[in-house]
């Protein structure tokens, strides 16, 4: 059997498991801590970097870094995610979602899927790249009709220098 018919076929189990809802709820924390501590792990590599580099940058000690990378930890909260996304200089998308996106979640769970560029990185805010692949640069994209009409973020308080 293939790599991808045994994905499949995970993926059809778990499909049928979350008509429990007890199961469903324990099932998307499970995972939601599996791929928070992967995805740190990720990025902390993508960057270089040691679990003791990612703690100066994100102002915390080693073995914080060494419990957020461990699956089985789930007292991780939204305020340490968001210093670890300053760290990385990416941002932190907290959402909810609908369970149907967790059998995608779980299909498309990949180390390669983990990774994110960095603002420097990011060919959004490169305008050769965005230029040439839209016509414009990308960040002026209108949004589409079926788009729902919602408020702008307000901006952001001035941010004191951290260090």
């Amino acid at each position: 059997m293939s790599n991808l018919s045994d994905a499949l076929s995970v993926a059809e189990r778990i499909r049928t498991s979350l008509a429990d809802k007890e199961y469903r709820h324990s099932y998307a924390e499970e995972f939601l801590n599996t791929w928070i501590a992967t995805q740190i792990k990720i990025l902390r590599e993508q960057h270089g970097w040691r679990q003791e580099d990612l703690a100066r940058e994100a102002e915390m000690k080693q073995s914080a870094i060494s419990r957020l990378e461990d699956m089985n930890y789930s007292s991780w909260g939204i305020s340490t995610l968001k210093r670890l996304a300053y760290a990385f200089d990416v941002r932190l998308k907290v959402s909810f979602e609908s369970f149907g996106s967790l059998i995608q979640d779980f299909r498309h769970f990949s180390a390669e899927s983990l990774k994110i560029p960095n603002y420097a990185h990011d060919p959004v805010f490169n305008e050769t790249t965005a230029a040439v692949a839209t016509g414009s640069p990308a960040f002026m994209a209108k949004p589409t009709q079926s788009e729902p009409a919602i408020s702008s973020p307000k901006e952001p308080k001035a941010r004191a220098k951290r260090r």
